[in-house]
């Protein structure tokens, strides 16, 4: 008689066990970009009203309106998960801020500094938020959930571009003929940056 190694079926377990490690991620990963995004709607308009050229700032103008379809999507993504839309702090972003305004308050208003102080910020958020819907994609697609994996790729695709925009955007600042007059005409202007900051 042949002899056979009988093991107990763990499969199942183990597999469910798995699923649900990988399930608690994909929901934190969801909950942590649903507030960096709602970070970035009150970062914004302070950067609207700090950044000097037109172009920084319609760019910045534009990329708000955006972040504010990002969150009605995650807010779509939780209703078809049938979530609570709850946010999860994000120390990597909430680091970014701080530094940024410690940085952002360093620099004086309408000067090169400044500007490329707030696109160095913008792109450190891109880059962040690139990643975070990379992630986002593939736990959808694990989980065959393909409405939220369209969603999530949507927002990828536009988040790759914004950051495209503000890589471009910084050569332009660079060569931009504003900065490359002296501005001191011996009157302090209220900053916009830090008035906003107050507000």
């Amino acid at each position: 008689m042949e002899n056979r190694l009988l093991l107990p079926a763990k499969t199942n377990k183990t597999e469910n066990s798995k699923n649900s490690v990988l399930r608690k991620l994909y929901l934190n990963e969801l909950k942590t970009i649903y507030w960096v995004e709602k970070q970035m709607l009150k970062l914004f308009p302070g950067w609207i009203r700090a950044a000097t050229t037109r172009y920084l700032k319609a760019s910045f103008k534009g990329h708000f309106s955006a972040t504010e379809q990002h969150v009605k999507r995650i807010e779509e993504v939780f209703s078809l998960l049938k979530e609570k839309r709850t946010t999860k702090r994000c120390e990597i972003a909430e680091r970014i801020i701080l530094n940024a305004k410690k940085c952002i308050k360093l620099t004086k208003q309408k000067t090169l500094e400044r500007d490329l102080e707030l696109l160095n910020t913008a792109q450190k958020f891109e880059r962040y938020e690139t990643n975070a819907y990379r992630k986002l994609v593939s736990f959808a697609n694990i989980f065959g959930e393909l409405q939220a994996e369209l969603i999530f790729k949507e927002t990828l695709t536009e988040e790759i571009e914004a950051e495209e925009v503000f890589i471009a955007i910084e050569e332009d600042t660079l060569n931009d003929e504003f900065f490359k007059t002296e501005k001191d005409d011996g009157v302090e202007e209220l900053d916009e940056f830090e008035a906003a900051e107050e507000e």
